[in-house]
């Protein structure tokens, strides 16, 4: 019998319409066993993750509910729109089950274009994950990052679990965040890159189409172009890494539409962002972006 893929995901509250979608999109392209879900989550008994449940469900998939303890996350940095919910998939390899050697880590905010089975078959040996570059970061002396290293996202992770429990390294990381606040920006992934920055396997980025690919136009990227192409001709995994998301009425994403497209088949099908999702200040950071 074909094992079984594992995934993993968190989501707070705000974030189940949009966990909605991305698992709608990743039904949508899964063949062979049936995919097991774990969810690092306080809100499985709110009416919109039930629904969430119902969701897995009649997919015919396995939904683990994985309840957290906050206390290891309690004071590390936190900025912006961030909960401690940016935190938990630190606890992932000590809340699955250690009979689970690996897991494929997924953000709420992409859509799944493709089988990930391809991906959850790369084989990550002696690694403790693999991932794609983040194009865009280049503050490598303050995380102490050595020159030539590049630097992950953490949206899209293939964790081996067995290499995290056997290295401590979920300790290890949050050592880092709670020691150096100063040096952290990006909150988790942060930190998993000053710890584990030589022992990662870097990922095609299709696997990861993060935002700044769809707006390259006159910047330096360390992506060739032809691999920019590819990736905006047949993205694997859309990931919307902007501070407009499509759920925002002004995002301009050029693949927005497909977070409809995968949104009408749960039960958030008639969500359509309203006025209020951005405020005069968002409106003028947007300009400031455009400027850029």
């Amino acid at each position: 019998m074909e094992p079984n893929l594992h995934v993993a995901i968190t989501t707070d509250e705000k974030y189940i319409q949009h966990a909605g979608a991305m698992l709608a999109s990743l039904f949508a392209h899964a063949a062979g066993a049936p995919l097991v879900i774990h969810c690092i989550t306080h809100a499985a008994g709110t009416p919109d993750f039930k629904k969430l449940a119902g969701q897995v469900a009649r997919a015919g998939h396995q939904l683990r509910v994985l309840v957290p303890d906050d206390a290891p996350l309690r004071g590390l940095k936190l900025s912006d729109h961030a909960t401690t919910a940016v935190y938990y998939r630190l606890l992932l390899p000590e809340l699955i089950d250690p009979a689970v050697p690996r897991v494929l880590y997924l953000d709420s905010d992409l859509i799944v274009k493709e089988d990930v089975r391809q991906l959850w078959n790369t084989e990550v040996g002696g690694y403790a994950l693999a991932a794609v570059r983040d194009p865009l970061f280049s503050d490598y002396e303050k995380l102490g990052i050595p020159a030539g290293r590049p630097y992950f996202n953490s949206g899209v992770m293939l964790l081996n679990l067995d290499h995290w429990r056997q290295h401590g390294h979920a300790r290890e990381v949050l050592a880092y965040i709670r020691s150096n606040p100063d040096k952290i920006t990006a909150w988790d992934q942060d930190g998993l890159n000053a710890v584990l920055h030589s022992q990662w396997l870097e990922l095609h980025p299709r696997w990861n189409v993060q935002t700044i690919l769809f707006e390259h136009a006159g910047r330096d990227l360390p992506v060739p172009a032809d691999v920019i192409a590819e990736c905006l001709a047949n993205p694997a995994v859309i990931h919307y890494t902007a501070k407009f998301k499509p759920w925002h009425r002004w995002c301009e994403h050029p693949r927005k539409g497909e977070y409809y497209r995968y949104l009408a088949a749960t039960p958030w099908r008639d969500f359509r962002p309203g006025e209020s999702a951005a405020s005069p200040l968002q409106t003028i950071w947007k300009r400031l972006l455009r400027s850029v």
